[in-house]
């Protein structure tokens, strides 16, 4: 593969979508029908394509519940928008429109997303707050851990074990 004039080797190369693309020094000409799709992601999955690594310890991805009228072809060319945690459900949409899914997951754009979260324990006011401002957690991602801080969100407490989360 060639984007441009250089030699790409990383399947994970990414560029943009000004730039010429060539495999086997043929032009690849961009789609100009995209897909959309819209799914309810079961608990226990992730959001992006697993590696054989990740199979081997058992991990799940949402592109193994996609419809069987999905071939693996139409597959490769998905992306998901956004991310829920494994542990999550909830709507999921994946495209094939990259300008959607820059413009929905972009912090520059400020597409507010709102979450239900069902609490194990009541949030205290000075929890609220410190969740609200910005927390750091750790994310791990093949056995590396890192550490992530939060965005600033808005909760809305509806009752003692249930909260809505907006994030931008």
């Amino acid at each position: 593969v060639k984007i441009g004039d250089h030699i790409v080797k990383n399947p994970e190369y990414q560029f943009k979508t000004t730039e010429t693309v060539f495999y086997k020094d043929k032009k690849i000409e961009k789609s100009a029908e995209h897909t959309y799709i819209l799914l309810h992601k079961p608990v226990g999955y992730l959001c992006h394509k697993i590696t054989f690594k990740r199979q081997i310890q058992g991990r799940k991805s949402v592109f193994s519940v996609l419809p069987p009228t999905i071939t693996q072809n139409d597959i490769n060319k998905l992306t998901c928008v956004g991310r829920l945690d494994q542990e999550t459900s909830g709507l999921l949409i994946f495209t094939t429109d990259g300008k959607l899914n820059h413009l929905l997951t972009d912090p520059k754009h400020a597409i507010p997303k709102t979450y239900l979260v069902r609490l194990e324990h009541s949030l205290t006011l000075p929890q609220k707050s410190l969740i609200e401002a910005g927390i750091t957690i750790e994310l791990e991602e093949d056995g590396v851990i890192t550490k992530y801080t939060t965005k600033p969100c808005q909760i809305r407490m509806l009752n003692q074990s249930n909260v809505e989360i907006t994030i931008y």
